[in-house]
């Protein structure tokens, strides 16, 4: 092969590479924010915007779709703060009873016990949801509420969890 074919093709190869990795590290990123951004101003349970909204019989199935997703919210925390107590009452207990005792087994258990409240909260809302399809498809209504309010829950508890991380760790760095 000439010197020229190969600069050809290692051109032809090295551009478009190039090109992919300055959109991929540059301007993915922002559209991926924008969407983010676009979506969450979008979506009713997110905002308290009645006017994304306009049939009012879509309107009063999203008010106690909100009215669950914050029962939902709020039940998820109360029985994370629990979990939590309940962990730290038990890893104290067996701390004091051996000082040597190994806190991997107690986080296995609580990240097991953690997980399933994940589940049960899920369950719910997919029960509700389902419910409210039905109900959208039987007046004959647009069922994007649904995909809404998947994505304002799964929005909202990301934001519990963090929440919660957050203010625990704060106050056990205090603790020490």
């Amino acid at each position: 092969m000439s010197r020229r074919k190969i600069l050809f093709i290692f051109i032809l190869i090295h551009i478009p590479l190039a090109f992919g990795i300055y959109a991929g590290t540059f301007l993915l990123p922002n559209y991926m924010d924008a969407r983010q951004a676009h979506l969450k101003q979008t979506n009713y349970f997110l905002t308290n915007n009645k006017t994304l909204i306009t049939d009012s019989r879509e309107l009063i199935l999203a008010e106690s779709c909100k009215a669950f997703l914050a029962n939902l919210e709020n039940e998820y925390k109360s029985s994370l703060e629990t979990l939590a107590q309940d962990a730290y009452q038990e890893y104290t207990a067996r701390k004091a009873k051996d000082p040597d005792f190994s806190a991997y087994d107690l986080a296995a258990k609580y990240l097991t016990k953690l997980n399933k409240l994940d589940k049960h909260s899920e369950t719910k809302l997919n029960n509700y949801l389902n419910n409210m399809e039905q109900e959208l498809r039987d007046n004959n209504l647009s069922t994007e509420l649904i995909k809404q309010a998947q994505y304002a829950y799964t929005i909202k508890m990301r934001q519990i969890k963090n929440d919660f991380y957050r203010s625990h760790i704060r106050s056990h760095l205090r603790k020490e």
